[in-house]
């Protein structure tokens, strides 16, 4: 926007405020006036104010840096717009209420009354009927017509609901908008399409400074407390467009810890942007100095430098957005994920039959170099299939040093039988079916190598010519990774780790049979497809971390393909991590996320190293002191008044010890009854008639799992467990103490 829009822009505000005061903290004072709390269910989307006339509202601390849930823009045609990441804001729960009339009152405000009154909503029924009851002429709409000054729009950041030309028209008529999205939930609903690309809302709402972005922020408490948020605005990547004011005008003012967040936040923006952003295009220019230096070599684009790490999503953007011939190898691709000798032959066109019917990855045994364009056909088109090059989708944009490209891996949709696909990094191939196939799929590639990669199921002669191929042949003739695929578990690993594996198809049925270890405890099959697990230099967070892939750090690969090593001591951090992908949120409250993935973490323990639960608390220090020292100390100081659930409630290990001194005494099978009865009252034959914690309210959500534990596991047992799961500071509802009154009382 130029000086003169700006000044246009603010002029807009400063009518309505009186003379001298800031336009920005008027239109604040008047959105958040007389609010203490927000509600905040679920996982709320973020907003970013990336413009000159856009102003963040609330904004909270996630993944170390601002992220704002509600942000707000005025322009110079007196267009206003109010984005929001959560409808929740405005539930009548708590402040929401008078938060829906601020909105209101100063998006209408300087329209007449009558027009105040008319307003166009698209997306929500729930609140059409709410504004009806606060006496609005609502007219509602499927689709986005901009027929009233005043509208709401929720949802329809991918879709039909909004159309650019009409949303344009209505603002630059001085139309007022209140619209809500969460980009992450839409965009997990729509693979074949990028918010950058596709969304026309975001493209408008862009050119106004406001732009919904994927990611969440989680509201621990289910509500965000208003004047921390408001108090967030004052970090520096709380708004983008002022932060590259002092980016470019005084870099050298900036902490390390500001340049961090504001690089991580910068990331976000600038790959769901649309490349008509103003703020993207203003970003451009920084992109275009380091690009020529990154490929002379004369700078490292992973370095700490603040410029370099604000370039390298913007570099990411483009490439996505560029034809196939003009992707070039990103540099440092060659340190991860590898490549193999420029002289291994590619091969012209290497044909891959798909047979296993499952949603997910489907490996093809290819490799595609970096930068090297590669022509894929297909024999059929199946729903929502992509073409995968890379193993996982695992960013680090938010971490303040990287080790490898913060980007792995890139996704096409599949719309013909033939689909022209390069990738800045290379990586293995993949057919991404996310609704399954119906049908056996025959895939041919262009300018592919081929990847070692070895089946559950492959015949002596298969497995012996697989160990052949990798002692035989030196790395750099063979892509650098290799996939050991199992009916349950799918790894993906670093060739140098399976190179000197004696027994490969005993690796993949020591996974497999963790696996199935797994779903005995739950009772039944977890999933109809293979778990997959990958590893890498670096992760998004933890030592491992758990979904489709599970993630791991390089040192695990060596770890898990070491037989000796598995059958003595197991690997608890992927029994953990495996755990986390068989948990259900019946029986899982948002305190007990790291707890109950750890009751298949320890019955992994025993059956695949075949010491006994008992023995392995005996052996291991941590658990020796949790139960034999700690857990009869906590209960006493409980008792006395000198403990509390605040002392366990954040600590995993202390919460899950109760439920470990219930298996000792009642063994695993109760678990996999109470396991099996959550599931039969989610599908509505709950054998008790209690119901399922998910059914009521989600604010009471928790509590629900936790009287759910103590009732239903009694009834199983035949003992009341509930007076010793509250005397170990578990919070339990006094009716279901009375319920369970007539069983006796388990006493440890």
């Amino acid at each position: 926007m130029t000086p003169l829009a700006l000044a246009g822009a603010l002029a807009a505000l400063t009518t309505l405020v009186p003379q001298g005061a800031d336009p920005i903290q008027a239109a604040r004072e008047a959105l958040l006036g007389g609010l203490a709390h927000l509600n905040a269910p679920g996982t709320p989307g973020r907003v970013v104010a990336c413009g000159p006339s856009a102003f963040p509202l609330l904004t909270y601390e996630r993944d170390g840096y601002g992220c704002s849930v509600m942000a707000g823009a005025a322009g110079p045609n007196d267009e206003r717009i109010l984005a929001c990441g959560t409808l929740g804001l405005f539930d009548p729960h708590l402040d929401g209420e008078r938060a829906l009339i601020n909105a209101l009152d100063w998006l209408s405000d300087g329209l007449s009354k009558a027009r105040a009154k008319k307003i166009e909503v698209v997306g929500s029924e729930e609140l059409v009927s709410r504004l009806r009851g606060l006496q609005f002429n609502v007219l509602p709409h499927e689709r986005f017509e901009g027929r009233r000054k005043l509208a709401v729009i929720v949802g329809g950041i991918f879709g039909q609901a909004v159309e650019a030309e009409a949303l344009t028209r209505f603002l630059e008529d001085g139309g007022r908008l209140l619209v809500v999205g969460c980009a992450w939930g839409e965009d997990s609903l729509n693979p074949h399409e990028s918010i950058a690309i596709h969304s026309e809302l975001n493209r408008v709402l862009a050119q106004h400074g406001l732009a919904f972005t994927s990611g969440y922020l989680h509201a621990d408490t289910g509500s965000f407390d208003v004047e921390l948020g408001a108090r967030g605005t004052a970090r520096i990547e709380a708004d983008l467009w002022r932060a590259v004011d002092r980016l470019e005008s005084a870099p050298e003012s900036l902490t390390e810890a500001e340049g961090n967040s504001l690089a991580a936040a910068m990331a976000r923006a600038s790959l769901d942007l649309h490349a008509s952003a103003p703020l993207k295009q203003r970003l451009a220019r920084f992109l275009d100095d380091r690009a020529s230096l990154w490929e002379r070599g004369d700078r490292d684009p992973l370095s700490r430098d603040l410029i370099d790490r604000l370039c390298v999503p913007l570099l990411n953007a483009r490439i996505e957005a560029s034809e196939p011939d003009e992707v070039d190898p990103i540099p440092g691709h060659w340190k991860f994920p590898g490549v193999p000798d420029p002289g291994v032959a590619r091969i012209r066109r290497e044909r891959v039959r798909i047979k296993d019917s499952w949603a997910g990855w489907h490996s093809t045994g290819l490799w595609i170099p970096a930068g090297m364009e590669t022509n894929i056909t297909v024999s059929a088109i199946p729903q929502g299939a992509l073409l995968r090059i890379g193993s996982h989708s695992d960013q680090l944009y938010h971490h303040p040093k990287w080790k490898r490209w913060p980007t792995a891996s890139r996704t096409v949709p599949i719309t013909s039988k033939t689909t022209r696909l390069a990738s800045g990094l290379g990586g293995l191939l993949y057919l991404e079916a996310p609704h399954g196939l119906d049908q056996e799929i025959k895939l041919s590639a262009s300018n592919a190598i081929r990847a070692p990669r070895l089946r559950a199921g492959a015949r002596g002669s298969e497995v012996q010519a697989f160990k052949k191929t990798l002692l035989e042949y030196p790395p750099d003739a063979l892509a650098p990774w290799v996939e050991l695929e199992g009916s349950n578990i799918i790894m993906t690993l670093p060739l140098d780790a399976v190179r000197n594996c004696d027994d490969p198809m005993g690796v993949i049925h020591y996974w497999d049979r963790t696996w199935e270890a797994h779903t005995k405890l739950l009772g039944r099959p977890i999933a109809t497809r293979p778990e997959r697990a990958v590893f890498d230099v670096q992760i998004s967070a933890g030592w491992l971390h758990s979904g489709y892939p599970i993630m791991g750090h390089l040192p695990t690969a060596y770890a898990v393909v070491d037989l000796d090593l598995m059958r003595e001591l197991g690997d608890w951090g992927m029994f953990h991590e495996l755990g986390h992908n068989s948990q259900e949120p019946e029986w899982t409250s948002s305190n007990m996320v790291e707890v109950t993935c750890n009751l298949f973490s320890m019955h992994a323990m025993e059956v695949m190293t075949g010491m006994p639960l008992d023995e392995y608390i005996t052996k291991d220090p941590t658990w020796s002191r949790l139960m034999t020292s700690w857990l009869p100390d906590f209960r006493e100081r409980f008792a006395a008044g000198r403990a509390s659930f605040d002392e366990i409630r954040k600590h995993p290990f202390e919460m899950l010890t109760p439920l470990i001194q219930l298996q000792q005494e009642f063994g695993w099978e109760p678990f996999t009854e109470f396991f099996l009865e959550h599931r039969a009252a989610k599908l509505g034959q709950d054998p008790r008639s209690i119901g399922s914690p998910t059914d009521g309210d989600p604010r009471d959500k928790d509590q629900a799992v936790r009287d759910q534990w103590a009732e239903r596991f009694s009834h199983i047992v035949g003992q009341d467990v509930s007076h010793f799961l509250a005397s170990c500071a578990w919070p339990i509802s006094p009716d279901v103490h009375t319920r369970l009154a007539r069983l006796p009382k388990f006493a440890p």
